[in-house]
């Protein structure tokens, strides 16, 4: 049987979890957002509707904030996968 500790404990555990969970769904939805976003870029500067230096320097902008959430969804999925081994009690 459970402690009134333990069941606390595991409650926040839980609790961590499904925080963690919600913010690497969405940071999978702001990664595909910029993909998009940069997907149209390039159909803009195809179409002639952007000039290439515009193009550079919003594609820069587009891969830095890619990069920034890759680092973060990587940084969530190690703790998921590094707690899913540890035993909470």
């Amino acid at each position: 049987m459970l402690s009134a500790n333990n069941l606390n404990e595991a409650n926040k555990l839980l609790s961590e979890r499904k925080n963690d969970y919600n913010k690497y769904l969405e940071l999978q939805k702001n990664f595909k957002n910029v993909e998009e976003e940069s997907r149209m870029l390039s159909k803009r500067l195809a179409k002639g509707e952007l000039p290439p230096d515009a193009y550079e320097r919003a594609k820069d902008d587009l891969d830095r904030e890619k990069h920034d959430i890759e680092e973060k969804l990587w940084k969530i999925q190690r703790k998921i996968f590094r707690e899913k081994y540890e035993k909470p009690f």
